[in-house]
């Protein structure tokens, strides 16, 4: 997949795309992706630094809208075991839209990636195909399978160079 088609797909699940200096104005359940001035790939530390800041302002965010809401606040064990079983729940509606995409034969010398959200049951796909209809099939195969809601497709066709 070529990497306008992942920072599409990742822009359309909720990143936001930070430039260098720029300050994270974290909201409750926004992620985001951090990209250096030249595009390169982070290096490891800055990627570890990046997530442990994340998983500090996600808890906070929701520790604070529990609080809000007058119901007893989740514990920190509480709050991972909810975010783990919400990945693993992503995970495996994403595996399933792609099984099912896999398998059709007319999305066969396609190059698509998909991003599930499976509390909202909303899948993006992005990527590759070689004309357009394949756009329709690989939407219409990803919402028959079970626990899908929305499809969004940022599918681009294929140009020779």
């Amino acid at each position: 997949m070529n990497t306008e088609g992942l920072m599409a797909a990742r822009q359309a699940a909720g990143y936001a795309f930070l430039q260098p200096g720029q300050r994270c104005t974290h909201c409750p359940g926004t992620k985001f992706f951090l990209q250096t001035s030249t595009g390169d790939a982070m290096t490891l530390r800055s990627k570890l630094l990046a997530a442990a800041a994340a998983a500090l302002l996600s808890s906070a965010a929701l520790a604070q809208t529990a609080a809000n809401a007058d119901a007893p606040a989740l514990t920190k064990e509480q709050i991972r075991a909810q975010m783990k079983a919400d990945h693993a729940a992503n995970v495996a509606l994403a595996k399933k839209v792609r099984q099912a995409i896999y398998s059709t034969k007319a999305l066969n010398d396609t190059d698509i990636a998909v991003f599930a959200k499976a509390r909202t049951g909303k899948i993006v796909l992005a990527g590759t195909i070689l004309d357009e209809s394949q756009d329709q099939i690989a939407q219409d195969t990803a919402s028959k399978v079970a626990g899908v809601q929305t499809v969004a497709s940022k599918l681009m066709t294929y140009e020779a160079p």
